[in-house]
């Protein structure tokens, strides 16, 4: 079992420490994209990535990771099984997403496209990680309550303003 766990570890670390193995665009390790996804998490309290399945000479691998900025999942919902962007199954499930996507078939006009969240083998397709409150299906900013501060703070600040001018 020791000499099975060290062979995964040199797996692991040579998949994630190659952007040709690991990233659908070849750019990126998993280090990196880690980064990408934890300032993502920041901005939108989310973090999507598609998993294709890519055959490339010069890879031995066919898993890859291709991050996608959280915004480009919908908002639609229609109040039976599709929730801003997420449809959902029993028990609540994610079975697919609506990811707004461009160059496909290629065409440069963003559409939005139905994605599986599992394909046939029951292999994830999707990675959709967020923090949330039981029922939730997006996520939200960590900074969003700071927001309302900030906003109060503004106009406090307006409002103070004319009134200083005035007071002189």
């Amino acid at each position: 079992s020791d000499e099975f766990a060290r062979t995964i570890e040199r797996r692991w670390e040579a998949w994630s420490n190659t952007p040709l193995e690991c990233d659908a665009g070849g750019r990126w390790t998993i280090a990196q994209m880690t980064d990408a996804v934890v300032r993502s998490h920041f901005a939108y309290g989310e973090g999507l990535a598609l998993l294709p399945q890519v055959s490339r000479p010069e890879s031995r691998s066919r898993i890859k990771v291709h991050l996608l900025p959280p915004h480009k999942l919908t908002q639609e919902s229609n109040g039976t099984d599709l929730y801003q962007g997420v449809r959902m199954g029993d028990w609540g499930l994610p079975v697919a997403y609506r990811i707004q996507m461009s160059g496909i078939r290629g065409e440069s006009v963003e559409m939005p496209v139905t994605v599986r969240a599992r394909d046939g083998a029951g292999r994830p397709q999707v990675a959709h990680v967020f923090n949330g409150a039981a029922g939730q299906v997006r996520g939200i900013s960590p900074f969003a309550p700071v927001l309302k501060i900030v906003r109060q703070y503004d106009q406090l600040a307006d409002a103070s303003l004319p009134a200083g001018k005035i007071a002189c």
